[in-house]
């Protein structure tokens, strides 16, 4: 049944990993790259593909993409967009972090100047870089604890509960 569950989950016949010999990588399959990403090489990229991975996954940080209001660095990531393009290989972009420009209070995504100003962010990477097979995810880890701490003293599973549905 574990196995099953775990082919469902990935996409890959069950029969397949009972197979000792079976070295077809499913098509999902992607890579958490351990370098910033902007600063892959084509060695890189090859290297990645020989391994049959076909997503990557890059962190597009609010706070270092968006250092003056409405300005957008993106230099790095158009470079990157072209290499993906280039070796076949599709994004699982993690659009993270807060932002000092926006946030006042130290409390993530409570403030609406906030949570406008990361829409702005978020719409206008989706304009630049969507495209087939292009993921995107809105945090990192958001499921964990230690985001959602109260924003007053005293933490409890209420509070935390607002701060995921403030998330929402």
């Amino acid at each position: 049944a574990a196995a099953l569950l775990v082919s469902l989950l990935i996409g890959v016949p069950a029969f397949a990993s009972a197979d000792p010999n079976w070295t077809v990588i499913p098509n999902g399959l992607g890579v958490n790259t351990g370098v910033t990403s902007l600063h892959l090489m084509d060695r890189d990229f090859q290297m990645i593909r020989a391994a049959g991975i076909h997503y990557i996954r890059i962190s597009a940080n609010w706070n270092e993409i968006e250092q003056k209001k409405g300005v957008y660095t993106l230099d790095g990531f158009d470079h990157l967009q072209k290499q993906m393009e280039r070796f076949g290989i599709k994004p699982i972009y993690i659009l993270q972090n807060n932002n000092p420009l926006y946030n006042t209070d130290q409390i993530d995504f409570n403030e609406p100047a906030e949570r406008e100003g990361f829409a702005r962010f978020a719409a206008a990477l989706v304009a630049r870089y969507d495209g087939p097979g292009a993921i995107w995810e809105i945090g990192n880890e958001q499921n964990t604890y230690s985001f959602w701490k109260a924003s007053t003293p005293g933490s409890t599973v209420t509070n935390a509960r607002e701060r995921a549905a403030d998330y929402m």
